[in-house]
């Protein structure tokens, strides 16, 4: 493990945080018994709002530490790599903090904000980024306003949430130019998920195929509106026979729904150079007689069903 070093010095950060970390090491062996439902959760909240505190401090004095090059002390490559060095952090997450740290210089309002406890560090990471992905030649005044408009959003939704509202931040603080940045952005978006799309299957010798895939977000939802469909208690009772369904994990469901869908695709569909979905070869004697060696093979593109009117096929045996 390593050396605890506690900060030395006469400077106000130096002292406030060996005195914190001297009543964090009084607390660690008290117990928490006498506390009721209310306290604890006034304490918890008030807890997270304090790591949101300590979070900005943190991060502020990381940009310190690069600005005089603290790293130059012992040879290492960056304040990142030194900083993972030290406190065995992933030197990657270690990078993402001092980027983060960065962007909080640029952004006051978001590291005012952190630093009141109002937001936690994952916002504020979530909002560096959105106004991070603005377009550069944007106007200051606009930038600002982004700016605001997103730290007085963290006060109601999580990180979640704003990334879906820093997505469309443009729009909202200038429609006259935001609609049309904002269908750059999804042009570029739907390019570049179907530029990621692939798909790997491999058996798994247990008489299954495995794998995983990546498609459109567009593509996704078809999919799985249409093994929600198949999946349904209707659809199920109605091609089985009553009393057929029964409740099941909904990965379960949807793995036999997606198993029939692929059935339910008609073979004449397909490229004439791609084959059929599956080929069955049966092999028989012609003649049962001793000694009959003719045999014929079938697949299901020799037997094709007809679509029925609703374009589907019915389901093969």
């Amino acid at each position: 493990m390593a050396k605890d070093v506690r900060p030395g010095g006469d400077h106000p950060v130096s002292r406030a945080v060996a005195r914190l970390r001297s009543e964090l090491d009084a607390l660690a062996e008290v117990p928490l018994f006498g506390m009721d439902a209310e306290e604890t959760g006034a304490a918890l909240v008030q807890l997270t709002r304090l790591a949101a505190q300590v979070a900005e401090l943190e991060l502020r004095v990381a940009a310190h530490a690069g600005e005089i090059g603290v790293e130059q002390r012992t040879g290492a490559t960056s304040t990142a790599s030194w900083w993972a060095q030290e406190t065995r952090q992933d030197r990657r997450a270690a990078a993402g903090r001092v980027r983060l740290a960065d962007a909080l210089g640029r952004f006051h309002h978001v590291r005012e904000a952190l630093a009141a406890g109002g937001m936690n560090a994952e916002q504020a990471r979530v909002i560096t980024a959105a106004l991070n992905a603005l377009p550069d030649d944007l106007d200051v005044e606009l930038l600002a306003k982004a700016e605001e408009h997103l730290v007085a959003e963290a006060a109601h939704h999580d990180p979640t949430a704003l990334r879906i509202i820093g997505k469309h931040l443009l729009t909202v603080i200038a429609p006259e130019i935001g609609e049309a940045h904002d269908a750059r952005a999804l042009e570029r978006e739907e390019q570049a998920a179907a530029a990621r799309a692939f798909l790997t299957l491999c058996p798994d010798g247990r008489g299954s195929m495995v794998g995983k895939f990546s498609v459109p977000e567009a593509q996704g939802q078809m999919l799985h509106k249409a093994l929600l469909a198949l999946s349904a208690p209707k659809h199920v009772t109605g091609m089985n026979g009553a009393g057929s369904y029964e409740r099941r994990p909904s990965p379960e469901r949807l793995g036999e729904a997606f198993t029939e869908l692929i059935e339910r695709f008609p073979s004449d569909r397909l490229p004439d150079l791609g084959g059929t979905n599956a080929t069955v070869v049966v092999t028989m004697d012609l003649d049962p007689s001793p000694g009959a060696s003719p045999t014929r093979s079938w697949t299901p593109a020799q037997s094709s069903p007809l679509p029925r009117p609703g374009g589907w096929p019915a389901k093969q045996a």
